[in-house]
């Protein structure tokens, strides 16, 4: 299993199998996900504005 561990991805503590089904164990954080984010983005017809992209962006990048 591989680890990654970064301050702007959830944590996951558990990765199993219950009786077939998978089950994972994760760190719950409140507030809206990058999903969540442009999908309200599209319903609404709109883009994403440019600086909170590449808020997100520079987040995801930030590996030091």
């Amino acid at each position: 299993m591989v680890e990654i561990l970064h301050d702007n991805l959830v944590e996951t503590f558990l990765v199993d199998d219950d009786h077939g089904t998978p089950l994972l164990v994760m760190e719950y954080l409140a507030g809206r996900s990058v999903a969540q984010v442009l999908g309200q983005a599209k319903k609404r017809g709109e883009l994403v504005p440019v600086e909170v992209a590449l808020a997100v962006l520079r987040a995801a990048a930030d590996v030091i």
